[in-house]
C-alpha cells in the first residue's frame, strides 16, 4: 500500500471517529446546560443512587446516567397507567387524584361530592389555621366572688370552661392508647396550693357556657357517644367529657358536674380542703377574681393531635370555637359556616358540597377529592398540618399500618371510615419529588375489607415511583 493511500484511510478513520464523539460532546454539554446543575453527572448520580451502584463504574453512554428530566415522563406514565388499573377497582361512588410536584398524574371524578369520614378534619384543620393563631392557647380558670382570707376562698369556687379540647386527667392521658397532647388537669389544684389557699368554704361550681349546651351533632346516630366514638360535647371538656366507671371510661351524662367533681377529689388531693358540699354547674359571676389559670398545648400542637390520632372531640370544640369567634355563636352550625368562608375564599366551587361537623362523622358531609388536594397543595413538608398526619408504620391511625412498605416513615396521611365509606389523604414527600393523593371511596360493600384493600393497592402503586428504565432493556447491545 502506498503512502498517500495509508494517509487517507488514516484520515477517514479520524473523520469517522470524530462525528460520534463530537456528538457525544454536545450532548452531554446539552444534558448539563438543561440541568442547570453546577454538579457533573456523574456527582448527580453518585448523590441520587444507593451505595452500592453509586461505588460501581458505570460507562458513559450508560442508561444510568439517563437526566432525571428525561426520566419523569416515563415514571409518570407508569405510575398513571397502575393508578388507571386501579379506578377500575373502585366502586362507582369514588373518586383519585394524585399529583407529583404539582404535575397531574391521575384526576378520576375530582370533582364529585363524596362522604369524607374522617379526611373531614383536614378541612377542619385549615380552617381553624385560617383564623386563630397556631401559638395560642385555651384557659381553663378558677375563679371566685369570694373574699379570700388566710388562705380561705370565703364562698364558691367556679372552674370556667375556655374550650381547650385536651384537658385531661393523669389517670384519663394513661389509659389512652397511646400518648397524646394533653393540659394537665391536675396543675388547677396545684397552683391554687402553691397560691396559698388551703379551702373552700363554698361549693366547686363549673362553667361550660362559652359554647351551647348541645352535647352532641343532630346529624348523628346517638350511639356514636354510647360506643365512644365522640364524646359529650362541652366548653368545660374534662377527660373528653368521659367520667370514671370501674376500670373503665363511659360519656358523662353532665359534663360541668362531672369537671367539678374532678376537681374537688384533685384539690382534696393537693391538700385543700372543701367545706361546701357537692359541685354541680352553674354560670360564674360577671366580674369573677380569676386566682389560677392552666393553658392547652399552642393551638397548632392540638391540631397535629387531632389529624395523626383522628380526636373527633377535638374536631368539634375547635369548630364551635369557630363558631364563637367568627360566627356570632360558639355552635356547630355557626363554625360550619366559617369553614365554608375557608373554602369558598380560595376560590373552591363548592355549592354541591356540605360542612355539617368538624371530626366527619356525619355522613352528610361531602367533600372532594379536588378540595382536599387543593389544601393538601397548601400542606408542605413543614406546615401544621402537613407535619400532624399520621405517618405510615409509625404513628396515630397508621402505626399499625404500612409498617413493611417502602413507604414505611415516609408517607404522612389522613384516614377515614364509615359503613360503606373509606378515605385516605396525604403526602408523600421523597428526594424524587412530593406526591400528594386524595381518594375517597364511598358505595362499598358492608362489613367488607374492599376499602382497606383498596387503600392498600394505592400506598403500593406509590411506592412505585420513580420508576426508572431498566438499562439491561434499553442499553444498545454490548454496551
Amino acid at each position: 500500500m502506498t503512502v498517500a493511500a495509508r494517509i487517507g484511510i488514516i484520515a477517514l478513520l479520524v473523520i469517522t471517529l470524530a462525528i460520534p464523539i463530537a456528538a457525544v460532546v454536545v450532548l452531554t454539554g446539552w444534558v448539563a446546560e438543561a440541568h442547570d446543575d453546577a454538579e457533573s453527572l456523574d456527582a448527580r448520580f453518585v448523590a441520587a443512587a444507593p451505595a452500592d451502584l453509586a461505588s460501581a463504574p458505570t460507562p458513559a453512554l450508560s442508561t444510568r446516567r439517563i437526566p432525571d428530566e428525561l426520566v419523569e415522563p416515563q415514571a409518570d406514565r407508569a405510575l398513571a397507567n397502575r393508578l388507571t388499573q386501579l379506578v377500575a377497582e373502585q366502586p362507582g361512588p369514588s373518586c383519585l387524584v394524585v399529583e407529583v410536584d404539582g404535575r397531574p398524574i391521575i384526576a378520576h371524578q375530582t370533582t364529585t361530592a363524596l362522604i369524607p369520614a374522617s379526611v373531614m378534619k383536614v378541612v377542619t384543620a385549615v380552617a381553624v389555621l385560617d383564623h386563630i393563631g397556631p401559638e395560642e392557647r385555651f384557659a381553663t380558670r378558677l375563679v371566685t366572688d369570694a373574699p379570700v382570707v388566710d388562705g380561705v376562698v370565703q364562698g364558691d369556687l367556679w372552674m370556667v370552661g375556655g374550650g381547650d379540647p385536651v384537658l385531661a386527667t393523669p389517670d384519663y392521658a394513661a389509659a389512652l392508647s397511646r400518648p397524646q397532647a394533653r393540659t394537665p388537669f391536675e396543675e388547677l389544684a396545684v397552683q391554687l396550693a402553691g397560691a396559698g389557699i388551703t379551702a373552700v368554704d363554698g361549693r366547686i361550681l363549673a362553667d361550660d357556657l362559652r359554647y351551647d349546651q348541645d352535647r352532641e351533632v343532630d346529624a348523628w346516630p346517638s350511639r356514636y357517644v354510647d360506643e365512644g366514638s365522640v364524646g359529650p360535647l362541652s366548653a368545660l371538656s374534662v377527660d373528653d367529657g368521659r367520667e370514671r366507671s370501674g376500670d373503665d371510661y363511659e360519656p358523662s351524662g353532665d359534663p360541668p358536674r362531672t369537671a367539678a367533681e374532678s376537681l374537688d377529689a384533685a384539690l382534696e388531693a393537693a391538700g385543700i380542703q372543701v367545706n361546701g358540699g357537692e359541685g354541680r354547674a352553674a354560670p360564674a359571676p360577671l366580674e369573677p377574681q380569676v386566682l389560677v389559670e392552666v393553658t392547652s398545648p399552642p393551638v397548632a400542637e392540638i391540631i397535629q393531635q387531632m389529624l395523626q390520632e383522628s380526636d373527633n372531640n377535638t374536631a368539634e370544640l375547635l369548630v364551635k370555637e369557630l363558631g364563637l369567634r367568627l360566627g356570632g355563636a360558639g355552635t356547630t352550625e355557626a363554625g360550619a359556616a366559617v369553614v365554608r368562608q375557608s373554602l369558598e375564599q380560595r376560590g373552591l366551587d363548592i355549592a354541591q358540597f356540605a360542612v355539617v361537623d368538624g371530626s366527619g362523622l356525619a355522613r352528610e358531609n361531602l367533600q372532594s377529592c379536588q378540595t382536599l388536594e387543593t389544601l393538601l397543595d397548601e400542606s408542605s413538608p413543614g406546615t401544621v398540618v402537613a407535619d400532624g398526619l399520621a405517618v405510615a408504620g409509625r404513628s396515630g391511625t397508621l402505626t399499625n399500618r404500612y409498617g413493611d412498605s417502602p413507604l414505611a416513615g415516609v408517607l404522612r396521611a389522613k384516614t377515614g371510615s364509615l359503613n360503606e365509606v373509606a378515605t385516605l389523604a396525604g403526602i408523600v414527600p421523597t428526594a424524587a419529588g412530593l406526591i400528594n393523593f386524595a381518594q375517597l371511596l364511598n358505595g362499598l360493600p358492608l362489613d367488607d375489607e374492599a376499602g382497606t384493600t383498596l387503600q392498600d393497592r394505592l400506598v403500593e402503586i406509590l411506592a412505585t415511583w420513580p420508576e426508572r428504565p431498566d438499562p439491561d432493556q434499553v442499553a444498545p447491545s454490548g454496551s
